[in-house]
């Protein structure tokens, strides 16, 4: 959901004592961001939004990894003789975990040799538990766990695997009864380090979390009871910020917070994180601040709770023209801001350039009327350069570069499917510059790519079926929908009125009975450029059951379904932020007939802002910043974003009226 940067509750306004000189252009004020004013904060995956106490706390469980798991290609058989150890540490006993060990696609009921700590735990393997994921789990009782150092040892029967991409020193390996224990002597030959893919979920709350506010405008707090002008020039001398919180024993939280004069959030235009208590005022034309939490605990079963944060101060207004100028078309300000950077791809990387030029892709588009239009033929054209799901020649499945996939796909040389259709897409999106991601769901693999037509992200599904040449976009009353919405249909039972353009190879209740069930789970990458920074990824992606603890999966509870992921969120904007939207500020000058304009936005790959004066005006390059010159009478500005290939981006506007 897209929300503005917050709230308004409780403002309360005072008139400062008559004596001050200035007291028509300063007041006290004293406001409290609690609530739902809060609630859509970013934060990091050891951090829950508590909807029944409206406050943030730690999450309830956390998982302990060790490995990426971008290998998996090292089996470790297990015996009665041969066993594996695995050394976990807890800063505090739990009431229970979860052992999660990787088996790929063997879901046979076999016993295993379970022991944690000396104590044997009974176990055979549960298809039922495992779900629809390659990971085996046993309940590790909280009596048997310890504060420190704990031991798994597995045997018997079953075969694991080996990260060797981790340096080890937590996994390792006993080739007789009585041999010594070493983590020299993994994988079949005896002779590799790693770690074994065993996660730890612990059901208790974790270590550490950070919850931060989304960048709040001081101005929206207290533009109530004002005419609606521009934001005049702030100049808070005095500022008490004070957290709303409870601290158990064993608990803490450390509050920061930090002030800027741009909305934007670069580090030239605000101030550093400090401790609440240093930051006792705004310098002058700063008017933008964030606050952050960070919630310690020394005990998983104890967790601090935030609140929110009370605000107080005094501000001095300075400007000009605040009665002189009134707005009567405010812009469109409302973002949605995820927790987690995503690094977009450059568009003029040399690689980006070859895939764009060598394949033409921009003829491939050219005929396409809407944005959407023109993602549509881009992913026929994907799903049209090869057939695929049998391994070729060599049966090489390629890693994320579309360059490779078109030449071994074409060439019959390797193993290339989804996942690799969605690749070659959200590669060729990029390199023309629409912002796409992969989406990896339950046993598929497709794509989101940014709408500005709809100001959404869009599921294309590039290539869903081997032999049926199409590429599908999903509606609803007309609306293109995203994976999430997918997943929630899915859920409630309603997936089944879903449309699709092209309509589908069945009739739509066949359809979503087959492919419904892929929504149950899904997630993405937190980057696109992987054409040209391969690394960090797992390789074999699709052939093996998911491993990868890179992604970030959607959860409907941070107790998870699908526990074996530490990265995890079920705050939607943590996967559906905005882009391409350009921002409007407007400030006072203490120039009669002028206010200070600066432009910003989510733009990847930005090349200018551009504006128009009037609807007879042509667009024309412009800085981030600069001063907005009015005539009397009515006054209205146009503004948008150009990306590096040449898209021009929607614009925003606002009209004002200036009566001098």
């Amino acid at each position: 959901m897209k929300r503005t940067a917050f709230a308004v509750l409780g403002l309360i306004l005072s008139a400062l004592p008559p004596h001050r000189a200035a007291a028509a252009d300063s007041f006290r004020w004293n406001h409290l961001l609690t609530g739902e004013a809060v609630a859509d904060s970013l934060r990091d995956p050891h951090v829950e939004w508590n909807a029944q106490e409206l406050c943030f706390t730690l999450a309830p469980t956390h998982l302990l990894s060790d490995c990426m798991g971008r290998t998996a290609t090292h089996p470790e058989p297990l015996s009665p003789e041969v066993k594996l150890k695995k050394v976990f540490h807890l800063d505090s006993r739990p009431t229970s975990a979860e052992a999660l060990f990787y088996v790929n696609w063997d879901k046979r009921p076999i016993p295993m040799e379970v022991t944690l700590n000396g104590h044997p735990i009974p176990h055979v393997r549960d298809p039922a538990k495992m779900r629809r994921g390659g990971w085996d789990r046993v309940t590790l009782p909280g009596n048997l766990l310890r504060s420190g150092a704990n031991e798994i040892v597995l045997g018997g029967t079953g075969t694991l695997f080996l990260d060797t991409d981790a340096p080890g020193g937590n996994t390792f390996k006993r080739l007789t009864r009585d041999g010594e224990w070493r983590s020299d002597t993994l994988g079949n030959d005896k002779n590799l380090r790693g770690e074994l893919l065993l996660r730890v979920r612990v059901k208790g709350f974790p270590r550490e979390g950070v919850v931060t506010s989304e960048i709040q405008d001081l101005w929206e707090l207290l533009a109530e009871g004002f005419p609606a002008g521009p934001a005049p020039i702030l100049e808070t001398h005095t500022l008490f910020l004070t957290p709303k919180v409870e601290v158990p024993p064993r608990a803490s939280v450390v509050f920061e917070a930090r002030t800027g004069a741009a909305r934007d959030g670069a580090p030239e235009h605000w101030s550093p994180w400090r401790p609440l208590e240093v930051v006792r005022s705004m310098p002058r034309g700063h008017r933008f601040f964030q606050w952050r939490a960070t919630m310690r605990t020394e005990d998983c079963l104890v967790t601090p709770r935030v609140f929110g944060i009370r605000l107080e101060g005094e501000t001095h207004r300075l400007g000009v023209n605040r009665s002189a100028v009134k707005v009567v078309e405010p812009p469109d300000q409302e973002v949605a801001v995820s927790s987690y950077p995503f690094a977009h791809a450059d568009p003029n990387h040399p690689k980006m350039k070859l895939l764009r030029d060598r394949h033409e892709l921009a003829k491939v588009v050219e005929a396409g009327k809407t944005d959407l239009e023109k993602l549509h033929l881009l992913a026929r054209w994907a799903r049209g350069r090869w057939e695929g799901w049998d391994d070729g020649v060599y049966g090489y499945s390629p890693q994320w570069d579309a360059l490779e996939i078109l030449d071994w796909g074409a060439r019959k040389l390797g193993h290339c499917m989804c996942a690799h259709y969605a690749v070659v897409f959200v590669q060729a999106a990029a390199a023309l510059g629409y912002p796409a991601r992969e989406v990896i769901l339950d046993y598929h693999c497709l794509a989101e790519a940014w709408s500005d037509e709809y100001g959404k992200w869009v599921v294309v599904d590039v290539g869903l079926l081997p032999n049926y040449p199409e590429s599908l976009l999903y509606f609803e009353n007309g609306v293109p929908l995203n994976a999430l919405e997918l997943h929630r249909r899915y859920l409630a039972g309603t997936i089944a009125s879903v449309t699709s353009s092209p309509p589908p190879n069945a009739p739509l209740p066949e359809f979503w009975n087959r492919f419904g069930d892929l929504y149950t789970r899904f997630a993405i990458p937190l980057r696109n450029d992987h054409l040209y920074v391969p690394e960090p990824q797992e390789l074999r992606h699709g052939r093996d059951q998911y491993r990868w603890d890179g992604f970030l999966w959607w959860t409907d509870s941070l107790d998870p379904e699908y526990p074996e992921f530490s990265l995890q969120s079920n705050r939607p904007e943590d996967f559906y932020w905005t882009l391409n939207k350009t921002l409007i500020d407007l400030e006072d000058t203490e120039t009669a007939g002028a206010l200070r304009v600066r432009l910003s936005g989510p733009i990847p790959n930005l090349r200018t802002f551009q504006l128009k004066r009037s609807e007879d005006d042509a667009w024309r390059d412009s800085p981030a910043e600069f001063d907005w010159n009015l005539k009397p009478g009515v006054n209205r500005l146009q503004a948008r974003a150009v990306n590096t290939m040449g898209r021009e981006l929607p614009p925003n506007a606002l009209t004002l009226e200036y009566s001098p």
